[in-house]
């Protein structure tokens, strides 16, 4: 029998093509307008982009499932088969260039420090009770922030490569400091579900680091951030800037979705998710 190639092996569910959908959309709409390319340029590439971005979401589901285990999670040696398969893909293809194997790096520190700090925020028994010793940093915390979004960062890598563009460092800073504020805005909606899930948010985490003080000290960070961006923002190209700000005004049509709106702090996690368990049991 031959030898099934890389290329061959099926190793992505519907569900993780499901979710890398909105993703995948939002690059297209986003990062293609930057260099000078559009939709038909994404479709007749699609494949890649689709198959990089599927097999992320893939191992996330695997990692997040792990963060759901009574265990030390992130003392667990963390292997997917389709990281593996992934690499050899793109290598393959003369994709995986020292750039993308970079970003894919990022990635496997952002899923351990998912496992690590969730498992602290699991075992806390309430977020207003903890000890001066905690199981995360502040500095770790924001680091799992920023590169949470690191899949867009080895898809836009990609582009470079597939469409022979140039790389600008100040567009890389920038367009790093918006996906982590689109990401914050995300964990911000998502907040309960992923109390639920016990999946990282940097909001659960500001509220386990400094318990009534978590959502003032996250809006002094966010704050941070957009003002840096903004700055890295006008040093960017006309046209560049003319592209972003009409993204991001296309991407403002919810109702509230230019807005910071932080929810209600939930400081005992334990007993909403059994509450929530118990009242979806009783429905």
């Amino acid at each position: 029998m031959a030898e099934v190639g890389a290329e061959d092996l099926r190793v992505i569910s519907f569900t993780a093509l499901k979710r890398a959908r909105r993703t995948l959309e939002d690059f297209a709409l986003s990062y293609f307008p930057l260099h000078g390319l559009d939709l038909k340029d994404y479709i007749h590439h699609q494949h890649i982009f689709n198959f990089v971005e599927g097999l992320i979401y893939q191992t996330d589901d695997a990692n997040e499932a792990m963060c759901l285990q009574e265990d030390k999670a992130h003392g667990q040696d963390f292997k997917h088969e389709g990281h593996k398969v992934l690499k050899d893909v793109l290598r393959g293809r003369h994709l995986l260039s020292d750039e993308v194997d970079k970003m894919l790096a990022q990635g496997d520190e952002y899923w351990r420090l998912e496992r690590k700090i969730c498992e602290s925020l699991k075992l806390s028994a309430h977020f207003l009770k903890n000890s001066a010793t905690t199981g995360f940093s502040l500095q770790e915390a924001q680091s799992a922030s920023k590169m949470k979004s690191f899949d867009y960062r080895v898809l836009h890598c990609i582009l470079h490569q597939v469409f022979t563009k140039s790389r600008s460092q100040l567009m890389m800073e920038f367009l790093e400091l918006d996906e982590q504020l689109l990401d914050i805005g995300d964990d911000l909606v998502d907040y309960e579900e992923d109390v639920i899930k016990n999946s990282f948010n940097i909001y659960r985490a500001y509220l386990y680091l400094y318990g009534a003080d978590g959502g003032l000290k996250l809006a002094e960070y966010i704050a941070e951030l957009e003002e840096t961006r903004d700055t890295l923002l006008i040093q960017l190209p006309d046209d560049i800037q003319m592209a972003v700000t009409f993204r991001q005004k296309e991407a403002a049509t919810k109702p509230g979705s230019d807005k910071w709106i932080i929810p209600a702090p939930i400081f005992n996690e334990a007993e909403f998710r059994n509450s929530q368990q118990t009242s979806s049991g009783s429905s």
